[in-house]
């Protein structure tokens, strides 16, 4: 079986947040065709966001991958004692308002 070539849109980068740069996207419609490619990707390290109607709906992420360390970023850039928010309401605001 021969697969025809990849579109020019398929797995297109974009910036992904201020933290992690661009990523490889694929919509839903493309990944059960390509599902073995997405999967060599993310087995090397990358990590691919699943795009409906141009929304991330989902992410494919390595096994391995960590959570940012958003507690050490934040008492590096404001200290122990950040001027007006706690360190674990920065932390929270920075994880979308996850606690």
């Amino acid at each position: 079986m021969r697969v025809s070539p990849l579109p020019k849109c398929f797995l297109a980068r974009r910036p992904a947040g201020s933290y992690l740069g661009l990523v490889k996207t694929a919509t839903v419609q493309q990944v059960p065709e390509r599902w073995p490619d997405i999967l060599k990707w993310v087995a090397s390290g990358e990590e691919v966001q699943m795009t409906d109607h141009d929304k991330v709906i989902a992410k494919l992420v390595p096994a391995g991958a960590s959570q940012p360390d958003f507690v050490r970023r934040a008492k590096a850039v404001w200290g122990e004692n950040p001027p007006g928010k706690s360190l674990s309401e920065i932390v929270a605001d920075a994880r979308g308002g996850e606690g």
